[in-house]
């Protein structure tokens, strides 16, 4: 039976929701392989959480071998993150604040500008690479939790007049691939993410498969060439990217793969840099659509994000209905004090939803689909009367 009244459930992916998409099952597997790409410890190949996007895994020093002019920047995140609390200078706790310092003094060191674009380069890198890894049809047959995630909404949306609008900011396009198996969704072409009747897609900090395309004649390429990814005349393209200082801000998807060649000039990766001021790297279509959801979200599934996004909060709080129900999953170490911290950061932002109608889960993702606990039940429930059991 078709509901009357339009419905929407906002379901927000954070870098935890990458890092732990495998199933329970193959979690702990030694070895994820790639057709393109060298093997790797699956702990290796996984999506790394904000703070580790620096450090030293032979997965992250290898792309970053083909990036040579993003080591400055990954050697002073390195350098800034590893600092005792006991030393003189004051430790910076978060990479996004290290980041954007170094950013910072590029109008005083002109280096920094190539640098930066590089470092543009090498995240795109890293995450198509981990992509490539926890899709591998040799890890788990293509299995990731998005995709039994995305079954479960699926019956959500099934009365009709639901829809189901993720949120991802990730640059990976894992949530994608599951979308590609279960109904030929095309990442590549733009249109395809709010092409679907009752699931849309909207990456606010960008894909590693879109681009912001520079034209202008002095980027053009001598010779008429491409340049291949890895070659050492990456340098004079990343000089010519950032000589140009009017950047046409529209994403579009680029050609997948590590070692397709592409116009490195004209096609700057559109990703949101990790800093503490980022802002957004979305088609106008993504955000338009967004704000069309005022008054309709009734349920709100954050997995593996914090919050921490304060350009982005205030969009969210048009949308939610005063009796709509939150569920924040988390895990790890710190999943409960973290699950705590984004609790209090959504109740400021959805100041119109009481306290007992915000849930939290800390088993994690993979925990979350595996044993499908009453919380998820709860957030998910047809019936506006269900009670805890």
């Amino acid at each position: 039976m078709e509901r009357s009244i339009p419905e929407a459930m906002l379901v927000i992916l954070g870098a935890g929701a990458s890092s732990d998409c495998l199933p329970p099952s193959v979690a702990g597997y030694g070895i994820a392989t790639s057709a393109s790409l060298p093997s790797r410890a699956v702990e290796d190949a996984r999506p790394p959480m904000t703070q580790q996007l620096a450090e030293s895994r032979a997965l992250s020093n290898w792309v970053l071998g083909h990036w040579r002019s993003a080591t400055p920047v990954v050697a002073h995140l390195r350098d800034t993150l590893s600092r005792d609390e006991g030393q003189s200078e004051e430790k910076v706790k978060t990479l996004e604040v290290a980041l954007r310092e170094f950013e910072a003094a590029g109008d005083r060191i002109p280096e920094r500008k190539r640098q930066m674009l590089a470092m543009r380069f090498y995240l795109r890198d890293l995450f198509a690479a981990c992509t490539d890894y926890m899709c591998s049809p040799e890890l788990a047959g293509g299995v990731t939790n998005h995709v039994a995630l995305l079954n479960r909404l699926l019956e959500w949306c099934s009365p009709g007049n639901r829809t189901v609008v993720f949120i991802s900011f990730n640059y990976d396009f894992i949530l994608e691939r599951a979308m590609e198996a279960l109904w030929g969704f095309r990442p590549l072409d733009l249109n395809n993410y709010l092409a679907h009747d009752r699931v849309q897609l909207l990456k606010p900090h960008g894909s590693v498969l879109w681009n912001w395309r520079v034209d202008h004649p002095s980027q053009a390429f001598r010779g008429g060439g491409w340049i291949q990814f890895g070659e050492a005349s990456i340098d004079e393209a990343l000089r010519n990217s950032v000589d140009e200082t009017d950047i046409q801000c529209q994403a579009f998807p680029q050609i997948e793969g590590l070692q397709v060649p592409l116009p490195i000039p004209s096609m700057i990766p559109a990703l949101a840099l990790p800093t503490d001021d980022k802002s957004f790297v979305w088609p106008q279509s993504q955000e338009d659509h967004l704000k069309s959801l005022q008054g309709t979200v009734t349920r709100v599934l954050t997995i593996g994000w914090r919050g921490l996004e304060p350009h982005f909060l205030p969009l969210l709080r048009p949308l939610v209905k005063h009796y709509a129900r939150v569920l924040t999953v988390s895990g790890g170490a710190q999943a409960d004090a973290e699950s705590a911290s984004t609790k209090a950061r959504l109740l400021d932002a959805f100041d119109q939803v009481p306290p007992d109608s915000v849930m939290r889960y800390t088993g994690g993702f993979a925990r979350l689909i595996e044993d499908r606990p009453k919380e998820l039940e709860w957030v998910l429930s047809m019936d506006s009367d269900w009670t805890w059991h």
